[in-house]
């Protein structure tokens, strides 16, 4: 009966391993599809990644162009008055109607209005009295002598 017995497990595993064989085959499907759609889905992600650099791109050329068509010789700078740091547009100007002021704090400084877009500057100095020449050297060159 030994014989019989083993004959039957040998045939119930082989009847076995067929079915093993269509559930591991409907596993690597069911993989294989993930791995399609993650595939797909990482396609997406670069293609919008392209389209967002090439834009960044233009912006960046863009504002390399104007930033290059916007600066002032160093020495001209100096000639002009107080320069500040513009928190809008993110780059020096020279602080248009500079006015000699003091901080809570007492330090001195000099505060304006940004050329271009009309906000204000403010940026600290070491003395007062510098400043309220560099403000009439502004007016002197605006008005004239």
């Amino acid at each position: 009966m030994a014989k019989g017995r083993k004959a039957a497990r040998d045939a119930h595993n082989v009847h076995a391993g067929a079915k093993d064989v269509g559930k591991r085959l409907r596993c690597f499907e069911r993989r294989l599809a993930r791995v399609r759609d993650t595939e797909a889905k990482r396609e997406r992600q670069l293609w919008r990644a392209r389209a967002r650099r090439a834009t960044l791109e233009d912006r960046v050329t863009a504002l390399r162009s104007t930033e290059q068509a916007d600066t002032v010789e160093p020495e001209q700078d100096v000639a002009m008055g107080q320069q500040g740091f513009c928190m809008r547009e993110r780059r020096k100007v020279v602080i248009a109607g500079a006015t000699a002021i003091v901080l809570k704090n007492g330090r001195p400084a000099v505060a304006g209005t940004c050329p271009t877009c009309g906000a204000r500057v403010v940026t600290t100095t070491r003395s007062v009295v510098a400043l309220v020449d560099a403000d009439e050297m502004i007016k002197t060159f605006v008005s004239g002598p």
